[in-house]
C-alpha cells in the first residue's frame, strides 16, 4: 500500500510539473533592468545594519545593493549549478523507480533552467562585467570593483 500511495503521489507530481512547466524562450527578456532602483532588499544587504552603511551616500548605497542583489543571484547559479543538479543526477542514477526518476529528471530540468534565467538577468544587468563568451562568477571581483570605482 505504501508503494501504491508514493507512485500515485509522484504521478499527480510529475503531470503537475509537466504542467506548469515552462519553456526559457517563453520569458520575454526584451524588458530592461532599472539602473536608478534597489534590486534587491533593503534589509538583504550584507552591511545594512552597519553605521557606516548610513553614512554612505545615496549612490554607493545603490550601487551596493544591486552588487550584492548580483551576488545574491549568483549564489543561487552557484547553489543549483554545482551542487544541487550534480547529487540529483547521482539520485536518478541510484533508483530504478519509473515515477521517481521522472520526478528528479523534471527536477533536474528546472534548476537547469532556473540557472539559466539568472544568468540571463545577471548579464542584462550589468553588462560591463559580465559577458557571454566569458562568463565568470564575479562576486568577488565586484567587490574590489565596487572599491575602486566609488572609493
Amino acid at each position: 500500500a505504501n508503494q501504491s500511495f508514493s507512485s500515485q503521489s509522484l504521478k499527480t507530481l510529475n503531470k503537475l510539473s509537466e504542467t506548469n512547466s515552462y519553456s526559457i524562450d517563453e520569458i520575454d527578456w526584451s524588458h530592461t533592468v532599472d539602473p536608478t532602483k534597489f534590486w534587491a532588499p533593503e534589509n538583504l544587504i550584507s552591511v545594512s545594519h552597519l553605521p557606516s552603511y548610513k553614512n554612505m551616500s545615496p549612490e554607493l548605497k545603490l550601487l551596493w545593493n544591486q552588487l550584492n542583489a548580483v551576488g545574491i543571484a549568483e549564489n543561487f547559479m552557484f547553489f543549483e549549478e554545482y551542487s544541487l543538479v550534480p547529487s540529483m543526477k547521482v539520485a536518478l542514477e541510484k533508483t530504478n523507480h519509473l515515477e521517481l526518476r521522472q520526478a528528479i529528471q523534471n527536477f533536474i530540468n528546472e534548476e537547469i533552467k532556473h540557472a539559466l534565467c539568472f544568468k540571463k538577468l545577471i548579464l542584462k544587468s550589468m553588462p560591463h562585467l559580465y559577458n557571454e563568451s566569458n562568463f565568470k562568477f564575479q562576486f568577488i571581483n565586484i567587490l574590489d570593483f565596487a572599491y575602486k570605482v566609488h572609493l
